[in-house]
């Protein structure tokens, strides 16, 4: 494959991937707005339209892992230091009009940021829930150990 046919498939890949990265990161908000305000009814919306986009990782893995192959030979460098920026100064060299792939890059780039950022916002909210669950339980009586097993205990203590 060429320069100019491997920056086609490229552009096509990151539009993609883009494109995948922006409904996740939606996802990600929508459900931390329904954790936040407590809809069951939404909250259950976001983790399908998040199981979707997790249900096609497989696929843009076996995508991604074909193209990187294709960006490995074309560059010639190992595959640990093939990145898309490399690639696209490569691609450049041989001539390849790369200003889509760059612009398309820079997008990707964002989205993936913005989706990292979601899913930590996302995690803190979760860590707070448990902790406010966990001591609420342990008012009620009952002990939520790190792994979420439930110890054995006391079934009554007869001081009480």
């Amino acid at each position: 494959m060429n320069a100019n046919a491997l920056v086609q498939h490229l552009v096509a890949w990151v539009q993609e991937e883009s494109a995948a990265q922006g409904r996740l990161s939606q996802a990600l908000e929508g459900l931390e707005r329904a954790l936040r305000a407590g809809e069951r009814a939404a909250l259950e919306e976001c983790l399908r339209e998040l199981e979707q986009g997790l249900g096609a990782l497989d696929e843009r893995a076996s995508r991604q892992r074909q193209i990187h192959l294709a960006c490995q030979r074309l560059t010639a460098l190992p595959a640990g230091e093939v990145t898309l920026a490399r690639v696209v100064e490569h691609a450049a060299a041989q001539g390849a009009d790369v200003e889509v792939l760059k612009r398309l890059r820079l997008e990707l780039r964002a989205r993936l940021q913005t989706r990292a950022s979601r899913a930590r916002s996302l995690a803190v909210l979760v860590r707070h829930h448990r902790g406010v669950l966990g001591e609420l339980l342990g008012i009620l009586g009952a002990r939520i150990e790190a792994d979420g097993a439930t110890p054995g205990g006391i079934l009554m203590d007869a001081r009480a």
